[in-house]
């Protein structure tokens, strides 16, 4: 049990650390920017302006074409439409659509391997009712632990 109450506390706590510097965490949820970065993989994202972007740079960002956040190579700037033309590494042909500067996250300041794991599993259905069955239950536990403990100390 502590074992899983330790894990649970790095993770929230490699999640948040960044948030207090004003960058925002990603998880790696495909291998589509592989080898650069892995499937897994934690991505903490720094908000950028549109004019220190550049081609070549990573950008997470939420499209306006599909649900959830891609994190892809830019390969091309339209300077007065402030879009980018990406591509994710792996793939062979550059993403079907622009994307706007207004869906840009940031651009990617550091890569942790294997850490956005609990991150992407968490961003899940089944990882968010997991997670609170756990808690629930540990609650439950601990109040039925304290509430024994007060009985026999009012035996006493």
């Amino acid at each position: 049990m502590a074992a899983v109450i330790t894990l649970s506390v790095v993770c929230v706590a490699l999640s948040l650390l960044p948030r207090a510097f004003g960058d925002k965490c990603f998880g790696m949820g495909t291998d589509t920017m592989d080898p650069t970065i892995k499937k897994g993989s934690l991505l903490i994202v720094s908000p950028i302006k549109f004019e220190n972007i550049s081609v070549g740079d990573i950008i997470t960002f939420k499209s306006d074409k599909e649900e959830g956040y891609f994190t892809h190579r830019v390969i091309d700037i339209f300077q007065d439409k402030k879009q980018f033309a990406t591509k994710g590494d792996a793939e062979s042909k550059p993403d079907p659509y622009t994307v706007g500067y207004e869906c840009v996250m940031g651009r990617v300041q550091r890569v942790i391997p294997f850490v956005g794991y609990p991150s992407i599993w968490l961003s899940t259905m089944t990882g968010k009712a997991v997670v609170i069955v756990f808690y629930i239950v540990w609650i439950s536990i601990e109040t039925e632990l304290y509430e024994s403990r007060k009985r026999r100390a009012n035996k006493k």
